[in-house]
Order: C-alpha cells, then sequence, then structure tokens
C-alpha cells in the first residue's frame, strides 16, 4: 500500500463513473426476471399474530408470497457468524420482531409495480412489545465485543493528570444513515446449484461466504459481482 500513496494513480473503472456509463446492481439485464418486493413490519418489537396474504395472492402477476409461514429454512451459519458466536438477523424465519421496518413478507411477481401493488394487499397483526428507542436507556445491558479490547496505547489517565487544560463533556451523535445513490436492488440468476449475483457491495468475498451458507452449497458455486 505504502508505494501507492501520495502517487496518482488510475482508476480501473474511472472513466465508466465519470461518463455515466457505469452500471448499478439493479442495471444488468437478466432473462426471465420476477420482481421482489419486501413487506416491512409496522412494530419496532413483538410478534407476529396473523398473517393474511391470500389477497395478494391473488392479485395480478404474483408469483408466490414468503412469509415466515412457507419460508423454507437458511443453511448453517456461515464460519465467520460462528466464530463470533454472532446473532445475525435472519429475514422470514420466525414470527419474531426485533426491529422497526423488519421484512415480514415478500412479494414476487411478473413486474415491480405488480409487486408492489400486491405488497399493499398483504394484511399483518401484531403482538407489539415495549421498545426502547434511547440508547442510553439500555446502555447498561449493552454487551461487549467478542474480540475483546482493543490493545492499549498510551497512558490516557496520566495525560489527564498532567493536562493544563481539562474540558469534561458528553456528547451524543444522531443516527447516521447511508444514502447511496443506486437503488436498494440485487439481481440473483440461478443455473441448477451455481448462484451468480449482482449485488450492491463492497465486500463480494463476504457475501459470497454468507449465500452459500445460506443456501448449503459450495462458495466456488457463487459468484458476486
Amino acid at each position: 500500500m505504502a508505494r501507492y500513496i501520495g502517487k496518482e494513480m488510475s482508476r480501473v473503472d474511472g472513466v465508466a463513473k465519470v461518463t455515466g456509463k457505469a452500471k448499478y446492481a439493479a442495471e444488468f439485464q437478466a432473462p426471465n426476471v420476477a420482481y421482489a418486493f419486501i413487506v416491512n413490519g409496522s412494530v419496532a418489537k413483538g410478534t407476529i399474530k396473523s398473517i393474511d396474504s391470500s389477497e395478494a395472492e391473488r392479485a395480478a402477476g404474483v408469483v408466490r408470497v414468503f412469509t415466515h409461514l412457507n419460508t423454507p429454512k437458511f443453511g448453517p451459519k456461515a464460519p465467520t457468524e460462528q466464530q463470533q458466536r454472532d446473532k445475525t438477523f435472519r429475514a422470514l424465519q420466525s414470527d419474531r420482531i426485533y426491529f422497526n421496518a423488519q421484512p415480514v413478507a415478500m412479494v414476487i411477481a411478473e413486474t415491480y409495480e405488480q409487486a408492489r401493488y400486491a405488497a399493499r394487499l398483504v394484511k399483518v397483526s401484531y403482538n407489539p412489545e415495549k421498545s426502547s428507542t434511547d440508547t442510553g436507556s439500555v446502555q447498561a445491558n449493552a454487551k461487549p465485543p467478542q474480540s475483546g479490547p482493543a490493545r492499549p496505547r498510551g497512558n490516557p489517565e496520566e495525560a489527564m493528570r498532567n493536562a493544563p487544560v481539562k474540558i469534561e463533556a458528553e456528547y451524543r451523535i444522531p443516527i447516521e444513515h447511508h444514502n447511496p445513490m443506486e437503488p436498494h436492488a440485487a439481481i440473483a440468476v440461478w443455473e441448477g446449484d451455481k448462484l451468480t449475483i449482482f449485488d450492491k457491495t463492497q465486500g463480494v468475498y463476504g457475501v459470497r461466504t454468507h449465500l452459500a451458507a445460506r443456501f448449503d452449497i459450495p462458495e466456488e458455486n457463487v459468484s458476486v459481482v
């Protein structure tokens, strides 16, 4: 990396990006695609009491509606998750609601517009539970990182004692949300047990590992573009 710092380098995708020729994940073409639209939950915590997708299933162009009641169970967790003992969220795998706007159903249809319309017809009722949106009020319940504390550097206590000027204050930072220019979308193409996915990601190898684990197929059968 050091040999590149401070030097003018040519980006492989630079020309495509500045001329508008670079493709977003949703702009790649695949034959005979179906379109998925997510139904988001309306409570921040609780369980799904009932879900009725019958009207959505009868809507024009709808291929199928997936909920936690009919979605196949995913394969074992990826090795990195097992090592970290991570409780990674898996959509449509149970009736439990963990966060606001959690996906509770997915409508598959022949066109995007048909999927979006049918998603509005899915009726969901909940058993809501008390939730908290104040990070400070639940900070005592936070769990330390599994990897352990970072390696100490310096002596902050001594530096504070010897500092000529000391300022004590508490700062709160509001939620920061990524706002990418491209649409939130991905295209998956299956050929037998081989999967090619056009995804908006900076971690193609991580995506490959997790998808292979979820669908219980070898990693070499997954290509991430």
